[in-house]
């Protein structure tokens, strides 16, 4: 998924490799494919031992300096080979996995930074398009990429793991789903993506602007689409098929009112877009209805 970032911002893109790089190089790539800046590919210099071990998710580390909670790291011991694990949370030298490792390390196992993190140059913002990509590449010429956006607004997700727990809770016979955080998250992501790719579709994505509150109720409607379609979850006393059909339909009427509530175009980035708003958002709502 691509990530939005504001014009003329300078934003910071972290990629967490399978192990650790080896003199990576970085590289902005145009839409066209070609190569508009060469930034800085930093390691993560984090290299120190665990000190104790509690069991396979609690333990201290020998330091923390530089050691961040939500962060990767690689952690080697001889009971598991190398896995890559984010710090949950941190407490002077005291971590706390977001998941447990493969099997309860020993004291003196490696714990190393594995993230690398790149810089876009503002040039590469300043102007609104999608489809812009920065590309790293270690010295073994192994490659990773992450795609993004230069818009006017970052809008949020449309809905989050709340949102979708409580539309259940209230609209649907119990479900074993709200005993799975994890799965509410995703359902959330694919919610809030579906609602991008439909805008897209629409519209002129990276000049939109407007109120993040408008996403909502179009987020509570795409959660509903992937909980019939991939969970086949119907409210009690709808017909399914009827109910398909209808919350189909919904999405796609939703979708383009939110085009109608949001606006901001300036196709040609002048900074003047009033004309150019209400001439696009008609054609887009004539070419749906």
């Amino acid at each position: 998924m691509a990530t939005d970032v504001i014009k003329d911002s300078t934003p910071r893109i972290t990629f967490v490799p399978s192990t650790i790089w080896t003199g990576p190089t970085a590289a902005v790539v145009a839409p066209d494919g070609t190569s508009a800046a060469t930034p800085t590919a930093t390691l993560d210099s984090v290299s120190t031992t665990l000190a104790t071990v509690t069991n396979a998710f609690t333990m201290t580390l020998t330091s923390a300096a530089s050691v961040e909670a939500g962060k990767s790291y690689e952690i080697t011991d001889a009971a598991f080979g190398s896995v890559i694990a984010q710090v949950g949370s941190l407490d002077g030298v005291a971590i706390v996995l977001t998941d447990p490792l493969p099997a309860v390390p020993t004291a003196g196992a490696t714990f190393k930074g594995v993230e690398i993190d790149v810089s876009v140059p503002a040039a590469q913002t300043a102007t609104l398009g999608m489809n812009w990509r920065v590309v790293i590449e270690d010295i073994y010429g192994r490659q990773l990429s992450h795609w993004f956006n230069v818009v006017r607004q970052v809008f949020p997700a449309a809905i989050g793991e709340a949102g979708v727990r409580r539309l259940i809770a209230h609209g649907y016979t119990s479900s074993g789903i709200l005993r799975q955080p994890e799965l509410l998250r995703d359902i959330a992501a694919e919610a809030s993506q579906m609602v991008r790719d439909r805008l897209r579709e629409l519209t002129s994505w990276p000049s939109l602007v407007g109120d993040p509150a408008c996403l909502d109720e179009v987020g509570r409607v795409a959660a509903r689409v992937v909980l019939f379609n991939d969970f086949a979850l119907v409210p009690p006393g709808r017909d399914p098929e009827e109910y398909s059909s209808f919350i189909h339909d919904e999405f796609q009427r939703r979708c383009a009112g939110l085009v109608h509530r949001l606006g901001g175009y300036d196709t040609d980035d002048d900074g003047d877009f009033e004309e150019e708003a209400t001439n696009l958002i008609t054609s887009v709502i004539e070419g749906v209805i």
